[in-house]
C-alpha cells in the first residue's frame, strides 16, 4: 500500500471520531460532514478510483456552514437554495476554481474558530480547542497554498500537514473526551 494511503486512513480513522466525541457540541456537524469528506474521498479513490475532486466543493460548502449546529436547522431551506449554484459551480469549474473555492472556505473556517480564541483569550481564558482548531485550518490553507502553487514541497506539505493533523485530531479526541471546561484560565482572571 502507498505511504500517502496509509497517512489517509489514520487520519480518516481519526477524524471519524470526531462526531462521536462532540456528538453534543455546537460543532458536531462541522465534524460529521468533515469526516464524510475524507470517508468519502477515500472510497472514491481506493474503490471506484475516481478523484474525490467532484466533492471538494459541495462537502465545504456544507463543512462551512455547518460551523454552528443549529444553522443547519435554522436556515436548512437556504443551504438547499445554495446547493444549486453549488452544484452548477462543481459541474463547471476547473480544478484550479474547485481548490480556490476550497480555499476561501477554509479561510473562512479559520476565522470562524479564531474569533472565539481571541474573544477568550482577552477575557483571560485560553479555549484550547479552539486554539487547535485554527492550527488545523491554519495547516490545511498552508497545505492548499502549496498545492495550488505546485511547490516543489507538494507531497511533503501533504505529509508533514497530514501528520500534523493526525496529532491535532487525538489532541482533540483528548479534549473532547476528558475536559469538559476546554479552557485554561489566567491567574490575574
Amino acid at each position: 500500500m502507498e505511504f500517502y494511503l496509509i497517512i489517509a486512513f489514520i487520519s480518516t480513522l481519526v477524524w471519524l471520531t470526531m462526531p462521536i466525541v462532540y456528538r453534543n457540541n455546537r460543532h458536531f456537524y462541522f465534524f460529521l460532514f468533515l469526516a464524510l469528506n475524507d470517508s468519502l474521498s477515500i472510497i472514491l479513490w481506493t474503490v471506484f478510483s475516481v478523484s474525490s475532486q467532484l466533492l471538494w466543493i459541495p462537502i465545504h460548502y456544507l463543512i462551512l456552514l455547518s460551523y454552528e449546529r443549529y444553522w443547519l436547522t435554522k436556515y436548512k431551506f437556504w443551504i438547499l437554495i445554495g446547493f444549486i449554484p453549488i452544484l452548477i459551480l462543481t459541474y463547471f469549474s476547473t480544478t484550479k476554481i474547485q481548490l480556490f473555492y476550497v480555499l476561501v472556505t477554509n479561510i473562512a473556517l479559520f476565522l470562524l474558530f479564531v474569533k472565539p480564541l481571541v474573544v477568550k483569550f482577552f477575557n483571560s481564558h485560553l479555549n484550547l480547542f479552539y486554539l487547535v482548531m485554527s492550527f488545523y485550518e491554519l495547516i490545511t490553507i498552508t497545505k492548499l497554498i502549496i498545492f495550488i502553487k505546485k511547490g516543489f514541497l507538494g507531497m511533503e506539505a501533504f505529509y508533514i500537514g497530514t501528520i500534523f493533523q493526525i496529532i491535532m485530531g487525538i489532541v482533540l479526541i483528548y479534549i473532547g473526551k476528558f475536559n469538559k471546561e476546554l479552557t485554561i484560565v489566567s491567574e490575574d482572571s
